[in-house]
């Protein structure tokens, strides 16, 4: 690719971007191999891939945008995960629930399995439609009754129809073209309807230092969002923000055991932590956990 190649945000589809950095793919390859035995060759054509920031909203991303996964990769790595990709239970679906009434229609982009479906139905909620592009997945909620779609969100809008609530859960982040995706949604949404969004925090201990976190890069993930990232990107499409907030943090072993680590690495005088005891250092951590961010964040914005 050329160096000199002016790259223009997927947000805003007019900024240029800036090149923040670029990652080795072969370490990705050799990550994706030894994580979760996936090869994922066929994406990387490149002997880098680059990472650039969106100059108006500080959303960044990763380019090429043929680094991003296609639907093979994604029954590979649910078949990886045996059956754990999709989980019943999320933190956003409780959350998200609660801007949620009974009587809403509610469309959810990229519906999965349907189990923010089933949510919504023991509330009450009856007027549902999903859409979602696994054949296999539609086919399997149609036959429970479900009213799903299995085009693309873009071709959804151009039917005109509008809801009180439109979701999205663990979507954005596998988005390129987040300018058509945000537009054609929010194209769904009713006025002074809700806009919910559900995105892996890239702000917290994990990623902020470590750039070849293997399922936070491509072909999984092609975007990075944070609070501030998502809170602008609402600002550019006029969307009012309802609410934002990340995750309870808890991952208090994870968090020490990270830290520990790249203190060593600067000095090895901090190998004297490997002595505190498991109970201490989870009790050490619990003090502060209110102002660590956790996993994920939540978006609620109101068209206006």
């Amino acid at each position: 690719m050329d160096l000199q190649e002016k790259i223009i945000s997927p947000v805003t589809n007019q900024d240029e971007c800036k090149l923040l950095g670029k990652l080795d793919t072969k370490i990705i390859l050799s990550q994706y191999l030894n994580d979760i035995q996936l090869d994922v060759k066929r994406f990387f054509h490149d002997s880098d891939l680059n990472l650039y920031e969106c100059p108006a909203t500080g959303y960044r991303f990763y380019y090429p945008p043929s680094s991003m996964g296609d639907g093979k990769f994604y029954e590979d790595l649910e078949a990886y995960c045996k059956g754990s990709y999709y989980p019943q239970n999320k933190w956003e679906y409780s959350e998200a629930l609660k801007f949620v009434k009974a009587g809403d229609r509610v469309l959810e982009i990229g519906c999965g399995n349907g189990a923010f479906y089933r949510l919504c139905n023991k509330k009450g909620i009856k007027h549902f439609t999903g859409l979602e592009l696994n054949e296999k997945v539609v086919k399997e909620l149609r036959g429970q009754g479900l009213d799903v779609s299995d085009i693309p969100v873009e071709a959804f809008a151009e039917k005109n129809i509008r809801f009180n609530v439109v979701c999205s859960f663990q979507v954005l982040e596998h988005v390129f073209d987040v300018h058509s995706f945000l537009s054609s949604a929010i194209k769904c949404v009713e006025p002074d309807g809700l806009l919910i969004i559900g995105v892996p925090n890239s702000n917290p201990f994990m990623f902020k230092s470590d750039m070849y976190n293997t399922l936070n890069m491509p072909p999984h993930h092609i975007g990075l969002w944070n609070k501030d990232s998502l809170e602008k990107t609402a600002n550019y499409f006029g969307l009012a923000v309802s609410y934002i907030n990340t995750s309870t943090f808890d991952e208090y072993k994870n968090w020490f055991l990270y830290h520990r680590k790249r203190l060593i690495q600067k000095n090895k005088l901090y190998n004297l932590l490997k002595l505190i005891p498991r109970p201490i250092y989870k009790l050490m951590v619990r003090a502060f956990a209110s102002s660590i961010e956790g996993s994920t964040i939540l978006a609620v914005f109101k068209k206006i």
